[in-house]
């Protein structure tokens, strides 16, 4: 792969993500996997993006000095952060994970994302499921259920999380489904 840009699409990473996700037993080692994976996909990154048509290559070198400027301890530490804080979470530390999260993307300036939520907005929410559901099956589940719960993007065996969307295509996308 040539193209950083590429490297770091959501797509890609979600590749990713699920090869660690097949070579591991527990979430923690697929968080491992995860940091092994990236970084050695990260060395093969080309200084230059070979398409001297992309309409990214400016901003391709710009991301990648940028990259390249980090050393990788520091990126190692930066898994291992995440990996510590999953850790807490799942030990029922969920206020403490969610305070050493915060401090973590405020320290690498990736937090700055705000949305504005208005009592008025209209949000649809989203449950993988083979058969159909019904609008019962959308509650919340039982918390001795709660060992049914798979694993979603930001969702945690065991640990429930809503997935709100403001449309249909939002949820689609963020549970992995097909559009059709």
């Amino acid at each position: 792969m040539e193209c950083v840009i590429q490297f770091l699409d959501n797509a890609h990473q979600r590749e990713l993500r699920l090869l660690a996700q097949r070579r591991s037993e527990k979430y923690e080692d697929t968080i491992e996997q995860y940091k092994k994976l990236f970084l050695v996909q990260l060395q093969y990154l080309k200084k230059d993006c070979g398409n001297k048509e992309c309409a990214y290559s400016q901003a391709c070198k710009i991301i990648k000095n940028e990259i390249y400027a980090q050393p990788k301890a520091q990126i190692e530490e930066f898994f291992n952060e995440i990996k510590n804080i999953y850790l807490l979470w799942i030990d029922s530390g969920v206020k403490d994970a969610f305070d050493k999260l915060d401090n973590l993307l405020e320290r690498y300036k990736i937090n700055s994302f705000k949305a504005e939520i208005s009592s008025s907005d209209i949000f649809f929410k989203g449950r993988v499921s083979e058969e159909y559901l019904t609008r019962w099956d959308m509650f919340h589940i039982p918390f001795n259920k709660r060992h049914l719960i798979g694993n979603q993007r930001y969702s945690l065996t065991g640990q429930p999380i809503v997935y709100m969307g403001k449309s249909v295509v939002d949820l689609v996308e963020e549970l992995g489904g097909e559009r059709t």
